[in-house]
């Protein structure tokens, strides 16, 4: 019998250099070897599992250096043909070894899976919607059903909407013997869609599995069980025997980006790529579009699904620098506070957002508003531990004026106040209210009557039907922070506090930054009109989407290795990477404060349109244990 020799890619985390390695096949074997094999090899002197990716009659490696194929681990292929040209592209696009990859995609086979005993919370009303919205959903599913293009989006404010467009379309496309996959943002919106199902006709795939439960489903999928997949960001690696449908859920929300750990993918982007393998449908809904999306939209590239009816939002702008001006220093506004007044005394539940992400303070005049800005890069200050202006962004540093340099004013603040500064206020105003404080760690009832100030983590976890009013305390905090989405992610904030409700509400937002373009447009629910403008801005300024960005770290070294390090690969990129199409900002410090002494440096890499083929020198270019990251969500 003639030679047969193996390309098998181990399942380990190899460096990016380092992907496939040829195996000789035993003799016993060759009748039986087929790609996608899940194998046991000898690798590094140890005992590892690969996947063959390919069978071939030759090799360039001498026989005396070759090893064999231990054993077929599991005779049926583990790895489809589409899961290979995924991972090709996966491993391509983002910079990583297919066994990374492969990693994410083949699970731990244990010898007896466990039934699934997972329990899945909703509230009753999450699908209630009002009667006008029916017939909408009606006719869109059978327009969207009808039409030929491949693409779609999909924005709804209101969430329930979301899942009731989902259910209409899945039960459609189950009567069709379809097979959907649905991609979530997170165990949550699970817990909200997941009923909305067939349970009998359904796989799942959360971080709530444990290894076996994963595996159970990961079956399920395998043999072409399942006519509909419903998980987080993994659920994409599995092996599809045919797939029509997918629908990537609330695309802008951040946690789709595996953003941790290699692969640095994106589910938006990989979910066009499977879509294109499986020439299945893909439909990418939001509440508020990312601005990629909607580029995409404007442009013609994915064909846009009609707005629902929804009625008008009551939403107040309120100005906190017109409320000092009137001798108001509290965090509630006049306005706020009198219609709490009006909705408590209807038994009804206040809804007080407070967001604390942009953590450090910046500083302000309260007089003119000035705001204090780095000269070199034009973007906020915040102030450090110590009292100083610091700019995150290139590191500068100086001294806290005590006169305002715009208006020579002496009454210059720092902007923020803490949740439990604002729970204070709160009791004093409302002394015989319950006011309860929902962030990490913290979970209520969803019917509550009182007062509910809460962060992030509310908005996620909280399902309240009772509510009456929604206020936001501040809604400039993501502004000050220096990146190029702040305004962006600004108004998306927003829509998702307004909105927070599963039925239309009164909502106040407060601002020092009342003619800001993006809170402005948030209070009138106009993202075209801020979108236009902030897409112009990008464009202008290199930014995305119009660019796409890869952002280059350095491990934690010492502060003075760390920058010498960035210093000489900015070098290296500059000398090689001669594309018109590509430029390379300065280096600079991660906007993250050091920690144990070891500091972080970045370069940020932007390419307009397609990637140049020079790019792909970048993995030899970089030292092997920089984190090279694709479209980042953000700069800092």
């Amino acid at each position: 019998m003639n030679n047969q020799y193996a390309e098998i890619i181990p399942l380990r985390r190899l460096i990016r250099n380092l992907t496939v390695f040829d195996y000789k096949v035993p003799e016993k074997l060759q009748k039986e070897i087929k790609r996608g094999q899940l194998v046991s090899i000898y690798f590094q002197k140890a005992k590892f599992l690969g996947v063959i990716s390919k069978l071939k009659g030759t090799t360039p490696i001498p026989q005396s250096k070759l090893k064999e194929i231990s054993g077929i681990v599991q005779k049926e292929p583990v790895v489809t043909a589409e899961q290979f040209k995924l991972a090709d592209w996966i491993s391509d696009y983002y910079f990583v070894a297919k066994s990374i990859v492969l990693k994410s995609i083949v699970p731990d086979f244990p010898k007896k899976p466990l039934e699934s005993k997972m329990t899945f919370p909703v509230s009753e009303a999450s699908l209630k919607i009002s009667r006008n919205i029916v017939p909408w959903i009606t006719a869109e599913i059978k327009k969207y059903s009808l039409n030929k293009n491949k693409i779609f989006s999909l924005t709804s404010p209101q969430k329930t909407v979301l899942y009731a467009f989902y259910s209409g379309l899945l039960k459609k496309n189950i009567a069709s013997q379809k097979v959907s996959l649905i991609i979530v943002p997170d165990h949550q919106e699970f817990n909200s869609i997941f009923p909305l199902i067939n349970a009998t006709d359904a796989a799942y795939l959360t971080s709530q599995l444990t290894r076996k439960e994963y595996f159970q489903q990961w079956e399920k999928v395998w043999k072409g069980k399942a006519k509909v997949i419903i998980g987080t960001r993994l659920a994409m690696f599995l092996p599809f025997t045919k797939l029509d449908q997918i629908i990537v859920h609330l695309e802008e929300d951040e946690n789709h980006k595996n953003a941790d750990q290699n692969p640095r993918f994106h589910v938006r982007e990989v979910a066009k790529e499977l879509a294109q393998n499986y020439q299945a449908k893909l439909l990418l809904t939001s509440q508020t579009p990312s601005l990629e999306i909607f580029n995409e939209v404007r442009n013609g590239t994915i064909k846009s699904v009609s707005s629902p009816p929804l009625p008008p939002d009551q939403i107040d702008l309120v100005s906190r620098e017109e409320e000092i001006k009137k001798g108001n220093y509290s965090s509630l506004s006049e306005n706020l506070q009198e219609l709490m007044k009006k909705m408590l005394a209807q038994k009804k539940t206040v809804f007080l957002f407070l967001n604390r992400k942009g953590v450090a303070a910046s500083y302000f005049c309260q007089d003119c508003h000035w705001l204090a800005r780095c000269s070199n890069c034009s973007l906020a200050y915040t102030v450090d531990e110590n009292n100083y202006l610091l700019c995150r962004h290139c590191n500068k540093k100086e001294s806290m004026p005590l006169q305002c340099p715009n208006c020579q004013g002496n009454n210059l603040k720092t902007l923020g106040k803490g949740i439990h500064a604002v729970e204070k206020e709160l009791r004093e105003f409302f002394p015989n209210t319950e006011i309860s404080r929902v962030d990490q760690g913290t979970s209520l009832k969803n019917s509550y009557s009182g007062i509910i100030i809460g962060t992030e983590f509310a908005l996620r976890n909280l399902r309240l039907q009772n509510i009456g009013l929604i206020g936001i305390i501040s809604s400039d905090n993501l502004l000050h922070l220096p990146d190029f989405r702040s305004e962006e992610k600004t108004y998306q904030l927003i829509n998702r506090v307004v909105h927070f409700s599963s039925a239309p509400v009164p909502s106040v937002i407060q601002t020092f930054a009342p003619e800001n373009k993006a809170i402005r447009a948030a209070s009138k629910q106009d993202f075209r009109a801020f979108a236009d403008k902030e897409l112009e801005i990008r464009t202008a300024l290199h930014w995305p989407p119009v660019w796409s960005l890869v952002k280059l770290i350095n491990r934690p070294k010492e502060a003075k290795m760390a920058e010498k390090e960035a210093y000489a690969v900015h070098k290296t990129l500059t000398q090689t990477l001669k594309s018109a199409s590509l430029e390379l900002l300065e280096p600079m410090p991660l906007y993250l404060p050091p920690q144990k002494g070891k500091c972080r440096w970045q370069l940020i890499l932007k390419i307009k349109g397609k990637k140049p083929p020079e790019l792909s020198k970048l993995t030899s270019l970089i030292p092997t244990d920089w984190v090279i990251d694709p479209d980042p969500l953000t700069i800092l």
